[in-house]
């Protein structure tokens, strides 16, 4: 297969002791904790209601045995200052972000009603075309705006694409900016923000573009390109490109070799989508 190019003030978060979540817990003052919705290796997500308004919220917590780390508490700062500069509305919204008393930080979300893409796909295993390029290009519209402010997300992935439903359709919200990178910050920012270091490596293998597996500094947008395309590739092939036992088979396999056409699992495909996701997939982003 020939390969194609790519183109394309709340106070500082600081370490404190764990409140103890439940249903009924004040956050911040006005934010009434009501169920837990999901939870993970770095923390939970609540349902809340803002106690004067009335409106449902999303709050996003810290796992109490990471809030002593000062870089899982910057990937924190810069999720809810990426998100919240963002003014798309195929990105979450945040509407509120701190520190409670009892040193737990906090982000305060919209409230999203519906599943991820990941639960879509296991659900589904294969989308069709057209509904693959409406999801697609609806979180292309959230990762250009988020481009066009200097924000790389860094960790494209199913499990970040949230899908709603209006008027009968897929509407898509880009979530989890933890691990996103701003390309325009000062160097005096950089210097005291930077959450990466030369040959350190963020984001989700199977999702990762070359540039990103091997641990490359300067990352730009087209790493959520790559991350997009493979996303294309899977919901249309109903499996990943690559795929292996552990995870440097996988991160071998994206950087020495080239996937399988989606034409070739999927014939009914039209030449255009495999060209657009070949592009999107690029081993080097540079070539023209």
């Amino acid at each position: 297969m020939m390969r194609s190019s790519r183109t394309e003030g709340i106070r500082a978060l600081q370490p404190g002791s764990a409140i103890a979540l439940s249903p009924g817990t004040i956050i911040a003052g006005k934010y009434r904790i009501e169920s837990p919705l999901a939870r993970g290796g770095m923390g939970s997500v609540w349902a809340g209601r803002h106690t004067t308004l009335g409106h449902l919220v999303a709050i996003k917590f810290i796992h109490p045995r990471l809030a002593t780390s000062r870089e899982v508490l910057r990937r924190f700062d810069v999720e809810a200052k990426a998100a919240a500069r963002l003014k798309t509305r195929h990105a979450v919204a945040v509407y509120d972000h701190g520190v409670t008393p009892d040193g737990e930080p906090y982000i305060v979300m919209e409230y999203l009603e519906g599943e991820s893409l990941a639960e879509c796909l296991t659900r589904e295993h294969e989308l069709t075309e057209q509904r693959t390029l409406r999801i697609a290009s609806q979180a292309a519209s959230a990762l250009a705006a988020a481009h066009a402010k200097g924000i790389v997300h860094r960790d494209i992935k199913p499990e970040n694409l949230f899908l709603l439903k209006r008027n009968n359709a897929d509407f898509v919200k880009v979530v989890d900016f933890g691990i996103s990178k701003s390309l325009r910050a000062s160097s005096e920012e950089e210097a005291a923000q930077r959450l990466t270091q030369t040959g350190m490596v963020l984001g989700t293998p199977l999702y990762m573009s070359p540039e990103q597996a091997r641990g490359d500094e300067d990352l730009d947008h087209r790493v959520d390109i790559y991350a997009l395309g493979v996303i294309m590739y899977e919901a249309i092939a109903g499996r990943v490109p690559f795929a292996g036992t552990n995870y440097l088979s996988v991160i071998s396999q994206v950087l020495n070799e080239d996937p399988k056409p989606v034409r070739e699992i999927r014939p009914d495909v039209s030449e255009e989508l495999e060209a657009i996701i070949a592009k999107a997939m690029a081993k080097d982003p540079h070539l023209a």
